[in-house]
């Protein structure tokens, strides 16, 4: 069986879905297939689904429960599947596809839709295809013991509704016209780092700035006996006990015991006492805790037994102070996981709140060892600055007496520099005067190009070469520069 990582995943693929009528018409007959034990309708399990070629449904019953254009119509393909959603949530997939004319195969009558049942108690129906023919719709409705369920259909319109169960034997339901909510059963919080490593959430609909330490939770489960079985030849064994895991496992064949512990992460530590918690590594193990056999926890340290070879458990007692497990097993969780389960936000921060960071990344976190979902991004990337240089203009000709003026078509933000030895340094026009640019990118308007007088030209226009720079932004240009000389 397939897992899939969210509803419209399952939706998207048909690569699992397994052909049981292939290309065989069903008219008026009533067709049996395999069903679900965990799904109940008006409080029968449904494990058989029966399929009526005039396009109804039967759960657990032969009974027409669930019409789709329910008609004098032919059903000619059927296919089946059976998975899981975030390997938790049990589904049955059903695809009916055939005609709502028993006569005809035309365009106008063909009719393909699929019906799911969710362990949930649910229902969802995905019409794929509706007759564009608005005289062969027929009847659509849920009949279940609270009561029928009408539903609204177009004819050449797509259809998705959704029967959400109000019961725990499914025998009344809720219709709504969409695409049936199924969340993921655990925690999937969103952050955004930047550049410089700082961490953001979204609060008020803006940014902002979150910090977190790495701490240590109590883990569910240790109860002041906790029953871990072993093996009769004393091999290793393993008792899940929640959030953590415990392992028993002999020191030498027919000595004593002791626990060691392991957590599906990082790491744990244990409580030797009250105010001496000790981290240990995942597989490490402790020996200042009390191992009894068939008797109540009471004060010491370890205690040693010999293992029949017929003993079949054993019984293991966490605690602080050998009493009660006041401190007992705490799990570890890193600053960065911290940071997600008490700053994340369970909506995908909008784009927009990016733009002002320096390379902004987008975090996304789940309490699951499930697939990550595939994130996908429609990103609109403004270019960096362009700089362009023109060639090294020769004005050495006797008849040039120098420059008289420069202006440029060009728009209003790009910026000119300009350079008399070849390159090596660059200069605008301020403040009536010739300053030296420091930085790559910057210069004067075409404006302050134009407003150069010929005197100020020729106070700098001394080695018989010229050349520009100018500087384009998102949307600049530059058509011409002119020169005007003195003749």
């Amino acid at each position: 069986m397939a897992d899939y990582n969210g509803i419209e995943a399952l939706l998207a693929s048909t690569d699992n879905l397994v052909q049981l009528v292939n290309n065989t018409g069903h008219d008026d007959d009533t067709l049996t297939f395999e069903g679900v034990d965990w799904f109940k309708y008006n409080g029968v399990a449904a494990k058989s689904i029966y399929v009526s070629g005039n396009s109804w449904f039967g759960f657990g019953t032969n009974t027409s429960q669930l019409y789709v254009c329910q008609r004098d119509c032919k059903l000619w393909n059927f296919w089946r599947e059976e998975g899981t959603l975030f390997n938790y949530y049990k589904f049955l997939r059903l695809k009916w596809d055939g005609y709502s004319a028993y006569s005809s195969t035309g365009d106008d009558v063909r009719l393909t839709y699929e019906v799911y049942l969710f362990s949930t108690g649910d229902i969802f129906l995905n019409v794929l295809r509706m007759p564009t023919n608005a005289n062969y719709l027929g009847t659509s409705q849920l009949v279940c013991t609270g009561g029928t369920k009408a539903l609204i259909v177009t004819s050449g319109q797509a259809l998705q509704e959704t029967f959400t169960h109000t019961n725990e034997d499914g025998s009344d339901f809720t219709a709504a016209a969409g695409l049936i909510d199924i969340k993921a059963p655990y925690d999937r919080k969103y952050l955004v780092s930047d550049k410089s490593g700082k961490y953001y959430t979204v609060d008020a609909g803006a940014l902002k700035e979150v910090t977190a330490e790495e701490t240590y939770i109590s883990v569910s489960g240790i109860t002041l006996q906790t029953a871990l079985w072993v093996k009769p030849s004393y091999n290793l064994v393993l008792r899940d006990t929640g959030n953590a895991r415990a392992y028993v496992f002999p020191l030498q064949s027919g000595g004593h015991y002791r626990i060691t512990l392991t957590e599906i992460g990082d790491r744990e530590r244990i409580a030797t006492t009250a105010s001496n918690p000790t981290a240990i590594e995942a597989g490490g193990s402790v020996s200042t805790v009390r191992i009894i056999k068939n008797a109540d926890p009471v004060l010491g340290d370890v205690v040693e037994f010999t293992a029949a070879s017929n003993e079949a458990w054993c019984v293991v007692h966490v605690s602080s102070d050998g009493t009660e497990p006041k401190t007992a097993i705490e799990k570890h969780i890193s600053a960065l996981v911290n940071l997600f389960k008490t700053s994340g936000v369970e909506e995908r921060p909008s784009g927009s709140l990016l733009l002002p960071l320096t390379d902004p990344v987008l975090l996304f976190w789940q309490d699951s060892l499930d697939p990550l979902p595939v994130l996908e991004a429609d990103v609109t990337a403004m270019p960096f600055p362009q700089t362009v240089l023109t060639e090294n203009v020769d004005m050495t000709d006797s008849t040039i007496l120098g420059i008289e003026k420069v202006t440029a078509d060009a728009d209003d933000n790009t910026l000119f520099a300009v350079s008399f030895d070849g390159g090596t340094t660059w200069w605008n026009y301020v403040d009536n005067a010739w300053a030296q640019l420091s930085e790559a990118q910057s210069g004067m308007t075409k404006a302050a190009l134009a407003d150069i007088g010929t005197d100020a030209w020729a106070l700098k226009a001394t080695t018989g070469h010229y050349m520009f720079r100018f500087i384009l932004f998102e949307g600049s240009y530059v058509n011409s520069i002119v020169v005007d000389y003195l003749n």
